[in-house]
């Protein structure tokens, strides 16, 4: 029986003959590469026309390898110890892939001990940039590595990745769409802003290319394939409302140009290629927390292009009365859109509003949240009771998101009520607005304290745009290296 692959099969380009056996000619004495900090400057490139200028012109024409030159197979080997790939691909899987399962765990698995790498150049990319992206939001704490040394692994994964994939766009497969978005992650972390959008730009056309946004694209496809691309698509899909609400960026994926199905409500061990398998009784799939986040988002979207419709053309009289009546519906499905959640991704009430303490959502509880969060990060021996949990890190993830959703469409259904009647009730707006800080606050300040990690990487962006609880986000680092 065949191994099972988690992609489909890449293909390897016809290749200049002895390219595969060469090395580029090297230019430079390795002592005149610049300073230790230098090395870490990829992204932007400093002052780079004038740095290059100097090492490129001397040499001769034959010194730019092809963009073929790179896409031949390689060994894990080749970048650093393999037990340290299959430690961070354990780390992986253990925090990184509740959030983003876009691989499927056995036949990726089985892929990596057969090592499909040393035959598949685009399956070595892929295990890269699940490193990469793998080590920059990790807590250090959890990998046995210097900063520095974990910084450098990072980018040399990243380069080793790009380096094959930039020669291998024609075919287009699913697998380029999971590489470009670990690549996003990665350079999202690595505060490489431009970059960042340029890798989810890819990302999501290459998607269109695929037409994974079309549910009858995935006719005829094996069922683990099928699984992998609706995982990504939806992923990719709350990418895009998340920056078009955070950085005021158009939308690029829209809803109403989406037929796909959400994901089937299945743990990977139950997906082969030919038959989905009955997930046990009781048993709560990991990707169902994708599924319900995928909704909120779907919310998102439909209040992002109500807001832009009525910028262009703001309403009025009774169109402005209905686009008031549409915008409170909205607000009432995202209040409830947690409600029939599975029970592990419901949020445990541990105390009413009523009876928060007295000093719940001042200065010190801020600070001492704050103190918490970076304990985590930089503490060895913090408590991590929960960190394990999946469903603790999806909860988080989704109260966090619905809050932002919820803030974004109170925000604009004043502004209509405004429009409306000259004027809105300060108080019940600041009442609002309190509560959505509470609410948020107790969320993190809860998962926090119970060692849930992987959350505080995209709650740092996502709450910086809600001044309350901006004073203890802003200060959050992008990454959970915390360099």
């Amino acid at each position: 029986m065949s191994v099972p692959t988690s992609f489909g099969n890449s293909r390897l380009p016809d290749m200049p003959s002895g390219l595969s056996s060469r090395s580029p000619p090297r230019t430079e004495d390795p002592q005149q590469c610049g300073s230790p900090t230098d090395q870490f400057s990829t992204y932007p490139l400093h002052n780079w026309s004038y740095k290059q200028h100097q090492a490129l012109s001397a040499l001769p024409p034959t010194a730019i390898p092809p963009l073929s030159y790179y896409y031949r197979p390689h060994r894990l080997e080749d970048v650093a110890p393999r037990d340290t790939i299959l430690l961070i691909i354990a780390l992986f899987f253990d925090f990184v892939y509740p959030l983003t399962p876009c691989v499927h765990k056995p036949s990726f698995m089985a892929d990596v001990h057969s090592r499909r790498e040393e035959r598949d150049p685009l399956f070595f990319a892929l295990v890269m940039s699940t490193v990469a992206s793998t080590l920059v939001q990790v807590p250090r704490s959890y990998l046995p590595m210097e900063r520095h040394a974990v910084r450098k692994l990072a980018q040399t994964c990243h380069e080793a990745s790009r380096h094959i994939t930039v020669a291998s766009y024609d075919p287009p497969t699913s697998m380029h769409v999971v590489i470009r978005y670990f690549d996003c992650v990665y350079h999202f972390c690595e505060g490489h802003d431009a970059t960042q959008h340029a890798a989810f730009g890819e990302a999501a056309h290459i998607a269109v290319t695929l037409r994974m946004h079309e549910e009858s694209s995935y006719e005829g496809l094996d069922l683990i394939e099928c699984e992998v691309r609706r995982r990504t698509f939806w992923l990719l899909f709350g990418a895009d409302k998340s920056m078009s609400i955070l950085l005021g960026r158009p939308i690029c994926l829209r809803d109403e140009d989406t037929t796909c199905n959400f994901p089937r409500e299945l743990d990977d061990e139950y997906i082969t290629p030919s038959a989905y398998l009955p997930q046990p009784h009781g048993k709560t799939a990991l990707v169902s927390g994708l599924n319900y986040i995928s909704r909120i988002f779907a919310l998102l979207g439909e209040i992002l292009v109500r807001i832009r419709v009525d910028k262009r053309s703001p309403p009025q009289g009774q169109f402005l009365t209905a686009r008031l009546e549409e915008v409170q519906a909205l607000h009432s499905r995202i209040v409830a859109a947690l409600a029939h959640a599975p029970e592990l991704l419901r949020l445990k009430q541990a105390h009413s509003q009523s009876h928060l303490p007295p000093e719940y959502g001042g200065a010190r509880f801020r600070q001492a949240a704050f103190t918490e969060v970076k304990d985590f990060f930089d503490n060895p021996n913090a408590s991590r009771a929960n960190a394990l949990n999946p469903f603790l890190v999806m909860q988080a993830n989704l109260y966090v998101t619905q809050q932002l959703v919820r803030f974004v469409i109170e925000q604009y259904r004043d502004e209509l009520i405004t429009s409306l009647q000259g004027s809105v009730d300060e108080r019940r707006v600041a009442e609002d607005r309190e509560a959505v800080a509470s609410d948020l606050l107790n969320i993190l300040h809860r998962f926090v304290g119970a060692g849930t990690h992987p959350l505080l990487c995209a709650a740092s962006l996502q709450l910086s745009r809600i001044a309350p609880a901006a004073s203890l986000f802003s200060r959050l680092p992008r990454t959970g290296l915390h360099w």
